[in-house]
This record gives structure tokens, C-alpha cells and sequence, in this order.
């Protein structure tokens, strides 16, 4: 199914819950495609998040706490303008994992804030304006990131990942390709 929005809504808002999957889907010109409000685990597979990018933000947006938060088999795309955040995690995570997702022309592919796990694996991030992959952590050594097979290329502004507030990093066969800065930065 494909759902198609106004540019100042959601397509999907969890307010309360503890467990939600969404699964084949196309969200087309929304400010977010979801948006976790409220969610302890959330699942999306083969979800198109197309133009969302484009008009104020979002393709996925963590506004609260999510434990665990699982995407697979997506994509995030904007148009050739380079808007907004493929996932966005605001307030925390438990664990964020992305596997096999693409996104292209977005400011940030991930962005993730005081997450203790990140684990992106198989994924291709394109033409985004700042770094394929953000996060942070305000707690020093407490960002525990695995990346695993990825492709960060053609980054306009900042290092291809951009970690700080680490506790460690495994790495495995990534290629980081016309960043405009550093591949990996990494901050304890």
C-alpha cells in the first residue's frame, strides 16, 4: 500500500504502545513517515519513505524514548535538494539497528542521540549533506556502534560517521568514498 500526505503531518503516530511493526509500504510527502512518541519497540521492513525528506523532516522521528528500534530493507529518499533525517532518534534508545537500508540526498541518513547501541549493517548512504551516520552521546563511553558492510559516499559537509560519547566500535568492510572530511571520526 502506499499512503500519500499533507507536508505538516505524520503518516503514522504512535502515542502509546509497547510494540509496533509496520511492513511493505511506500509514505509519500509527510513531515515524518512515523513518528515514535510514544513506543518501546518499532519495526519497519521494505518501507519506502519517499519525499517526506523534502518538505520538513523526517522519514522516521524517535520524538521519545524508544528501546528498540529495528529497520529493515528501506529506503529514504528525498529529492535531489538534500532535506531532512532518514532516522532521527531525539530522546535516547535502547538500540537502534539498521540493516540493508539506503538513503540518498538526505542531511542525515542517521542521526542518533544518547542511543547505548548502534549497529548499521549492508546499508548504502548517498549524497547526504552532512555525515552518513551522527551520534552522540552526552554520557562519555557509554555508545557502544558496530558498522558492518556499508557504503558512505559523496558526504558534502562533515566526516562520512561522526561518533562521540564511545565506549567502542567494531568496523568490518566498509567503504567511506568522496567524503568531504574524515571517513570515521570517532570521540571518547
Amino acid at each position: 500500500p502506499s499512503c500519500r500526505g499533507r507536508p505538516a503531518t505524520s503518516a503514522i503516530e504512535w502515542a502509546a504502545g509497547q510494540h509496533a511493526e509496520l511492513d511493505s509500504a511506500v509514505l509519500r510527502g509527510f513531515c515524518s513517515g512515523a513518528d515514535l512518541a510514544v513506543v518501546r519497540t518499532f519495526h519497519p521492513e521494505n518501507i519506502a519513505f519517499r519525499d517526506t525528506l523534502s518538505t520538513c523532516g523526517y522519514g522516521i522521528y524517535g520524538s521519545g524514548y524508544v528501546d528498540t528500534l529495528r529497520v529493515l530493507d528501506s529506503q529514504f529518499a528525498s529529492d535531489t535538494t538534500s532535506y531532512g533525517y532518514g532516522v532521527y532518534v531525539g530522546n535516547g534508545a535502547g538500540y537502534v539497528g539498521l540493516r540493508n537500508v539506503t538513503a540518498d540526498y538526505v542531511y542525515y541518513p542517521v542521526y542518533a542521540y544518547n542511543v547505548d547501541s548502534l549497529d548499521v549493517a549492508q546499508s548504502h548512504f548517498t549524497n547526504s549533506y552532512y555525515q552518513g551516520i551522527y551520534a552522540y552521546s552526552t554520557s562519555p563511553h557509554t555508545l557502544g556502534v558496530r558498522l558492518s558492510q556499508n557504503r558512505i559516499a559523496g558526504t558534502r559537509s562533515g566526516a562520512g560517521v561522526y561518533l562521540n560519547g564511545v565506549r567502542g566500535v567494531a568496523t568490518d568492510h566498509n567503504y567511506f568514498g568522496a567524503v568531504s572530511n574524515d571517513g570515521l571520526d570517532v570521540y571518547g
